[in-house]
This record gives structure tokens, sequence and C-alpha cells, in this order.
């Protein structure tokens, strides 16, 4: 037996508390995005058993250098509406498929209104000056601004996006019948090393959002035509 430190009850709270917002059960909305897997999929760009690594290229090639930076940042506004304000006009900028855009929009509006309903701190604030026009409400930003107000660290905010990033693609391939539960398990106990490190990773204070994901965004301008589909994006 090895004499550990016994973790503060403050600790035990934080960590619950991820859990309770990771939690797939949890109404984020993510449920109706793919964010060009399904397309990908259909059109023969991904096969079943180059899931691992097409998640695992969203997660480093999209997250890490465009969603992680956003949180980051909506997360360090501090509730600045003013702040959050710009970075949310600058995603809206950078995302040039008009359905990832507009995906992106209702996903951050969907996260937003079930924190509404349970009173987390800005979450009220940042719906009025949405729905006043100020921002369209991306949903990293929204990510950002409402988790502070949960009280949860920057760390904490960027490795509870990320894993919501890895597991709602995992369980858009499960919808999509591509992947058994299981399997789905497989892929996050690989990814998630790559996740903690990824969110580890230092970052300039001017870094320019980017990302490098053409096969994602080629699905997402195909998906409004497709016949029949189980996701906006």
């Amino acid at each position: 037996m090895t004499d550990t430190p016994a973790s503060s009850a403050t600790d035990l709270q934080q960590l619950l508390l991820l859990l309770q917002h990771g939690d797939g059960q949890f109404p984020s909305g993510a449920f109706g995005f793919s964010w060009g897997l399904e397309g990908m999929l259909a059109d023969g760009m991904v096969r079943s058993d180059g899931l691992q690594a097409a998640i695992g290229s969203l997660l480093a090639e999209r997250w890490a250098p465009f969603d992680r930076l956003v949180v980051r940042r909506a997360w360090q506004a501090g509730g600045d509406a003013d702040r959050l304000a710009a970075l949310d006009a600058e995603v809206e900028a950078c995302l040039l498929v008009p359905a990832e855009r507009a995906g992106s929009a209702r996903a951050g509006a969907a996260l937003l209104a079930s924190h509404t309903r349970l009173g987390t701190a800005g979450a009220s604030a940042l719906q009025a000056t949405i729905r006043g026009g100020g921002m369209k409400g991306h949903r990293p930003v929204v990510e950002g601004a409402l988790w502070r107000g949960l009280g949860l660290a920057e760390h904490e905010a960027l490795l509870l996006s990320g894993y919501g990033f890895t597991a709602a693609l995992c369980t858009a391939a499960v919808r999509l019948g591509r992947l058994g539960a299981l399997g789905q398990q497989a892929i996050l106990t690989v990814l998630l090393p790559l996740l903690v490190d990824l969110a580890a990773a230092p970052v300039e204070e001017d870094a320019v959002l980017e990302s490098f994901n053409p096969l994602a965004e080629i699905a997402m301008l195909r998906q409004p035509g497709r016949s029949a589909s189980l996701f906006a994006t």
C-alpha cells in the first residue's frame, strides 16, 4: 500500500462537474452534428477501419489549432461581452463552409439553452446578446464562456471541449452503424492521451485561428444536397 495525498473536497467536486458536463446524456445538442463525418463515410472518403485515424486527425488538425484557441480565449474573456463578440465574429469569418458555420451557431444555441435553464452564471446575459444580434453564438465561444461561469479552470475547460468533440464524432459513427459501443471506447482509449497532450500544448498569444480538414469541409459542402442524412453537418 502506498501513501498518496487525499483529494480535497474541492478537487472531487471539480471532477464530478467535469463528469456531469462531459456525459453523453447531458443535453448539449451535439447529437445533431457529425462535422462532416457522415458525408466522409457516405462518399467513401473514410472507411470504418479508418475511423480512429480520421477522428484523430480532426482532433489534431481542427480542434487543436481552432476550437482549443477559441475556448481558451472565451474563457479568458471572463464574461466581457465586447471581447466575446469580437471572438465570435472572428470565428464566423473563419468558417467558410455554410453548413459548418450555421451548425456551429446552432450547436452553441443548443448548449446555451441548457445552461440558461440550469442557471449557469453568465448564460442568460450571453443568450440575450445573441438574441439581440450582438453575436452569432458559435459553439467554442459559448463553451469557454459557460464553463468559466461553471467555475472550471482553463485547462479543465479545454479538456472538456476536446473530449466533447472527440466523443461526439465517435457517437456519430455509432449512430451511422459504422462503429459499435466497444469500438467507440477503444478509439477514445487511444485518442484521450493525444487530447491531453494537445490541450496542454503552449499557445502564442497572437496565434491565428487555423484548421486543416479539407475532406470534412468537402463533405459538409455536399451535405445540403444529400437525399437523406442523420446530421445537420
